[in-house]
């Protein structure tokens, strides 16, 4: 091959590539020329450039700017590859036949190097664009290579060579020194301009394609994940000043973020709700019309959300599958993502800090999909998958994200048994698999991601909501709150009529995203799984086709549970709470997801799981130490056994004519959940007893606030007892037997226990009898606080609104009559942050305006109302069902002094002050019937029942004919004469409340109105005369015994102890029943407030007897 031949042909070739030459000449007028002399190779008498030359040609030409009338230097380079790959193409093809074959192959050798020389200087460009000093230099060839990528097949935009991003990719994954860098630079520009799309989703998915291409490379995925940007691996400490540099400064960060959230992407609003700026006066406060509204633009960005979240999944598939080192990294870029944004489901979180919803919710989905293959399985059978040492072997082992963890709140363990957990030595290593992988993976980024924004979209309404009201409040009055009227007032209102219209638009734009049903679909798939889960490891014998039978279910005692669930212990308290919170939004907000007519994508959600969830963790409180937690439980129960208020009919022998419309419509769900429970056996056994020993165990919780929140967790429990017991005849024998049992310890004591044939519900029986008692105890002094706050609130109003008398009737109570509907129903539909409606006097601070007084007196009235007919209701209920209960001497003596102060509270002097106007249309209130289910307490404890409770079908009125004393006797008695005395001798003994003439007064109210039958008001009537009879009996015992020795008296009552006992902790002697019934309420020594244990009492035997000689005596000299 004749070598000057050849070099003629390499400048005929490259002098066409780079459009340059080196020597002038007619046919190459329209070229620049090279006139550095430094840079020519001579070969005789010609100048030729060469693949020797190449570089140095190419250099001069950028430098220069000369070639196509000054182009960028990464265009030019382009060009000439594409140029060069158009003459091998030539060679390669058809035209190259008749060339000889040594010839060929010399050339398409040349060519093949000088797309490589091209490549060089491309990747030297796109990594620092003055490496090459031009005139046209680009000071962002990346971002212009991009472009050029994505706005191929477009007008005026230049061409790119054929495959040119496969060549460059492969280039780079064939052992390239620049590999790790160029890619990351590609991908970090990708992410920058996906960051700046505004009109959603953009050009979002050819992004996508580009990264899809160059991330289906092995050798290049394995370069970037490995990078300390991908998941700022560089950074060993997660946390706050991490958080938000997780979406920006990591690789892809940017490139997740794109969503139609409003939060991220403003636009958003003014690209599909502008149009929601109509009747602004904020009389529709749930906005349904914008809903209705803008329901086609939701169908449009959910269905651009669900494709776009496909693609990002597609390309993350395709990476963990790729190799188990990407694998690694992708799952630790998740956890560590995860870990610095723990923060973002905390309270009070500055939001601008942390990841925004749009990658937190694109990563949701993500992982999602990864745990999809087993959580859509309707046997759940890979739960036994699921290692919980993951946490350990796994999740502690990964930079920044083991020290997160280790702070997590667990699910019962304190912080030190869980250190000592943490770091214990001892564990077998098992690797864990790729499905405990996604499932702690999964947890955590829901509980950062979805259920984060899912709370922070519940504040948003719970404010968009007040400001509907205060807007309200302002046009209603004509001033602003700080008495402002006139120009200042229209100026001010026309600012609040436009933040409201923008609050409106960004709702609905938060709303076409949180409540898309499809992600919430995929996501209760999840904690289905979950749930379930959590069961397991309460019971490893749990699956799928025994949780329909309570057989199979057989709950442990304390004991038991703290061997098997020692797991489950010590991993973080989110994998319950986050099912928990997520049920109540969807409860509250997508109901239809959970269940709707013929639709469920697994039934078993609903009708086994769910159940089984809140009644195993309810029935052992020792699994969960936090109690707000548990009120979530409750909470859940309460919305799916919901019924209004104002449309009770089970009121306690007492009238209450219904003449109402209903106020709301009810979801199918809830009569679907009644139906379950129905069939539940295990809902059957242990809820009541669940719920009643939560009522209890809720008197403290640990927070500053807890004495209000018990209040509000108390009605939840209340009105979910009060629906099962009315509606469900099955509940109310299964409260029967458990009191009854509880009654049988008290009765009998260890040979129940015993005796082996017995079935608990809380453990054991010594335990059924504790929570009964301190049920009890709590239920007497919640009803005399709430009546007390009650009327000193009603007071209140009335003072109030006396000063007022002279104002227009509705000037008083503009917000509070506005909010009425809303606040009639504040015990029933609870945000899990706030636990209710019952607010906190004590954080009201103190407020001059007589306007804003009456609003907050009219909220506490509202919210102390709701709880005290509850409270009443309830103990009425449980008199009449099982009054022996209630009987017991530790608890009898403070039962009828507090009825009998309650009584004088409501028929007393002080009924005057319950005269506020429209009460009942206002605050729902009812002081009568208060007064009559108050009254047939009495009765219930009093006189024998003739009729066993659980045969009545109705707890009303009871028009039966009157009977003579000797047919009464006869009857089924529940009561035995001494329990019935035992209570009729304490009403007698209260000197401080009980007066006949109160009890006459209540008793002519009752029969004035109606309130009760004929035969229940002959009822009270005959135990009055039984009380009067017992009050001269009481007198005359106390004159008898009026030189009893001091140490015979019980100091607290300073009554005439009958089974005295020593107090360790102080060293006084008290009646054992004073102490006892102290000791349930508060369980500390009354004299020092130190701990104190009913069973640290020591008897005190001797004293006793002298005691009981001493009455003897005295009974024989009478």
């Amino acid at each position: 091959m004749d070598s000057v031949e050849f070099s003629r042909w390499q400048d005929n070739a490259f002098s066409k590539i780079l459009n340059a030459t080196l020597k002038p000449s007619p046919k190459r007028a329209n070229r620049y020329l090279i006139e550095d002399d430094s840079l020519v190779t001579s070969e005789g008498e010609e100048k030729f450039i060469t693949i020797d030359n190449l570089d140095s040609a190419l250099f001069c030409c950028i430098t220069s700017g000369g070639p196509y009338g000054g182009i960028p230097p990464m265009l030019y380079i382009l060009r000439c590859f594409k140029i060069a790959s158009e003459v091998l193409e030539n060679i390669q093809g058809g035209r190259g036949k008749n060339i000889e074959q040594a010839v060929r192959e010399a050339r398409i050798g040349i060519l093949e190097k000088s797309r490589d020389v091209f490549l060089e200087y491309f990747i030297t460009i796109l990594q620092d664009p003055s490496a090459f000093p031009s005139p046209n230099e680009s000071p962002n060839p990346e971002v212009d290579f991009v472009q050029l990528i994505l706005n191929q097949g477009k007008d005026g935009v230049e061409e790119l060579p054929p495959r040119f991003v496969e060549i460059l990719f492969d280039k780079l994954s064939n052992g390239h020194s620049d590999l790790t860098t160029i890619s990351v630079l590609i991908l970090r520009t990708i992410s920058g301009i996906a960051n700046q799309i505004t009109d959603y989703p953009g050009n979002i998915h050819a992004l996508l394609d580009i990264v899809s291409e160059l991330m289906a490379n092995k050798v290049i995925s394995t370069a970037v994940v490995q990078d300390p940007s991908f998941a700022l691996s560089n950074v060993t400490v997660l946390g706050k000043p991490v958080a938000k540099k997780m979406e920006t400064d990591t690789t892809l960060g940017p490139l997740l973020s794109v969503s139609a959230y409003p939060g991220d992407n403003p636009q958003i609003i003014s690209a599909f709700f502008s149009g929601l700026n109509d009747h602004v006066d904020g009389e529709s406060i749930d906005d349904d019309a914008d809903i209705r509204q803008a329901s086609a633009q939701f169908n449009t960005l959910r269905t651009a959300t669900s494709m776009l979240q496909r693609r990002y999944f597609e390309i993350f598939n395709m990476l963990v599958r790729s190799s188990e080192v990407i694998r690694n990294g992708v799952m630790i870029y998740f956890a560590r993502i995860a870990a610095a944004n723990t923060s973002r489901n905390g309270i009070k979180v500055d939001l601008k800090t942390m990841a925004g919803d749009g990658i937190m919710d694109n990563l949701s989905s993500i992982v999602l999909h990864f745990c999809d293959p087993f959580t859509n399985d309707i046997r759940l059978s890979k739960i036994p998958k699921v290692n919980s040492e993951w946490v350990r072997q796994r999740a502690f082992k990964i930079s920044g994200v083991g020290e997160v963890w280790r702070e997590m709140v667990r699910v019962c363990a304190d912080k030190t048994s869980a250190d000592t957990w943490d770091t214990a030595s001892e564990i077998e290593y098992v690797k864990p698999n790729f499905i405990s992988e996604c499932f702690f993976i999964c947890s955590h980024v829901l509980h950062i991601g979805t259920i984060a924004t899912q709370n922070q979209f519940n504040n948003f309404l719970r404010q968009h909501d007040d400001f509907a009201r205060e807007l309200k409040r302002i046009k209603s009055q004509g001033q602003l709150s700080n008495g402002q009227s006139g120009p200042m007032f229209e100026f001010m209102l026309k600012r609040y009529e436009t933040e409201f219209k923008r609050q409106r638009q960004y709702r609905a734009a938060l709303t076409a995203q949180v409540l898309d049903p499809e992600r919430l679909r995929n996501t209760l798939q999840f904690y289905r799984f979950s749930m379930a889960y959590t069961l397991s490891l309460i019971d490893p014998n749990l699956t799928i086709a025994n949780l329909t039978s309570a057989q199979s279910i057989n709950l442990p005692d304390e004991q038991e549970l703290s061997r098997n669930s020692r797991n489950l212990e010590y991993l973080p308290d989110f994998l319950i709470e986050d099912p928990a919170d997520f049920l109540l939004f969807v409860i509250r907000n997508a109901p239809d997801v959970l269940y709707s007519e013929g639709y469920s994508t697994f039934p078993d959600t609903l009708n086994t799981i769910i159940p089984a969830f809140i009644i195993t963790l309810l029935s052992r409180p020792g699994l969960i130490r936090n109690p707000y937690l548990k009120a979530k439980l409750v909470d859940i129960l309460h919305m799916l056994t919901y019924r209004p208020p104002e449309e009770d009919d089970d009121y306690v022998s007492t009238f209450v004519p219904l003449n109402i419309q209903p106020r709301l419509n009810l979801h199918p769900i809830i009569g679907r959940f009644h139906s379950i429970l129905d069939t539940n056996s295990l809902a059957r056994q242990y809820l009541i007893p669940a719920l009643l020993r939560f009522y209890a165990d809720i008197e403290q919780t640990g927070a500053s606030s807890q004495f209000y929140d018990k209040f509000n967790i108390r009605y939840h429990i209340a009105r979910t007892l009060r629906t099962l017991w009315s509606k469900r005849a099955s509940y109310a024998t299964a409260t029967f037997d458990f009191f009854g049992r509880g009654q049988a310890e008290h009765d009998h004591g260890s040979a129940m226990q015993g005796s082996g044939k017995v079935q608990t519900s809380t453990g054991s029986l010594a335990q059924d009898k504790s929570v009964i008692d301190q049920f009890v105890a709590r239920l007497m002094t919640d009803t005399t606080y709430l009546l007390d706050e009650l009327l000193s609130k009603l007071a209140e109003v009335h003072r109030l609104e006396s000063g007022r008398a002279s104002e227009s009737p509705n000037s008083g109570s503009a917000q509070a009559e506005s909010n009425n509907d809303e606040q009639s129903n504040d015990q029933d539909r609870q945000n899990q942050e706030d636990g209710g409606g019952n607010e906190n006097p004590e954080e009201q601070g103190p407020d001059s305006d007589p306007a804003r007084q009456l609003a907050a007196a009219e909220r506490h009235v509202q919210s102390y109302v709701s709880l005290a007919h509850e409270t009443i209701h309830m103990l009425a209920y449980l008199s009449y069902l099982v009054p022996k209960s209630f009987l017991v001497p530790e608890i009898v003596e403070r039962l009828a002094h507090m009825l009998d102060y309650n009584l004088k509270q409501l028929a007393g002097p002080k009924c005057s002050q319950l005269k506020v106007r429209d009460m009942e249309t206002r605050f729902q209130f009812r002081p009568r019937v208060l007064l009559s289910e108050l009254t047939s307490i009495y009765a219930n404890l009093g006189l024998p029942q003739k009729v066993n409770p659980l045969d009545a079908s109705s707890l009303g009125m009871m028009d039966v004919e009157e009977e003579d004393e000797e047919d009464q006797e006869s009857g089924k008695q529940m009561l035995e004469d001494e329990d019935r005395q035992r209570f009729i001798s304490m009403v007698a003994q209260d000197s401080r409340s009980y007066s006949k003439n109160v009890f006459g007064k209540a008793i002519g109210i009752i029969e004035r109105r109606g309130l009760k039958s004929a035969h229940d008001i002959n009822q009270l009537k005959k135990f009055v005369v039984l009380v009067e009879k017992a009050k001269e009996a009481a007198e005359t015992e106390e004159a008898t015994f009026e030189d009893a020795p001091e140490e015979f008296y019980d100091p607290i009552l300073y009554t005439l102890m009958k089974d005295p006992v020593l107090l360790p902790t102080s060293g006084n002697i008290m009646d054992r029943a004073t102490i006892k019934g102290y000791l349930l309420n508060d369980p500390r020594d009354p004299f020092n407030r130190k701990p104190l244990k009913i069973e640290d009492l020591v008897p005190q035997d001797e004293l006793r007897e002298r005691i009981i000689a001493y009455r003897e005596s005295k009974k024989n000299s009478s």
